[in-house]
C-alpha cells in the first residue's frame, strides 16, 4: 500500500531478452525464437535498461530461469557486467513458475539473500517515509 500511496517501488522487473514470447508455445518453439535474437538486439535492450534513472536505486538483481547458457549466456553475462560496474549484487535462481511461487522463492533464496532483500526494502521504505 505504501508503494501505491507514494507512487514509487523498490522493484524493477524486466526480461533478459528483448522479445516477449507467447506462453502457449512449446519449449522447443520458445528456444528457437530466443536463439534467433541477435547480440546487437540484446545489447541495445540491456543497455537501455541500465540507462534508466531508476537503475540508480537497484541494489539486487534476481535472475530466474536463465540456466541454459546457449540461450541466455550472452544476456546474463552482460547483466552481470552491468551490475558489477554499478555495485549491484546478482542472485540466480531456477525458474520458479508463474503461480504460487512464494514458497519456491523462500526455498531458493539463501538466508543472506533474504536478509539483503529485507534490508533493501527497509531502506527504501524508510527513505520514502521521510
Amino acid at each position: 500500500m505504501k508503494c501505491i500511496t507514494e507512487r514509487v517501488s523498490p522493484v524493477l522487473f524486466s526480461n533478459v531478452l528483448p522479445k516477449p514470447i507467447p506462453t502457449h508455445l512449446s519449449e522447443a518453439e520458445k528456444r528457437k525464437i530466443r536463439i534467433a535474437i541477435s547480440k546487437e538486439e540484446i545489447g541495445e535492450y540491456i543497455d537501455g535498461i541500465f540507462s534508466l534513472p531508476i537503475v540508480n536505486r537497484v541494489r539486487l538483481a534476481v535472475l530466474s530461469g536463465v540456466e541454459d547458457e546457449s540461450v541466455f549466456g550472452y544476456s546474463t553475462n552482460r547483466i552481470h557486467r552491468a551490475c558489477a560496474m554499478r555495485g549491484i549484487d546478482v542472485v540466480s535462481l531456477p525458474y520458479l513458475g508463474s503461480r504460487s511461487v512464494n514458497a519456491k522463492i523462500d526455498d531458493a533464496l539463501s538466508e543472506s539473500n533474504q536478509q539483503a532483500i529485507c534490508s533493501i526494502i527497509n531502506t527504501f521504505y524508510n527513505a520514502s517515509s521521510e
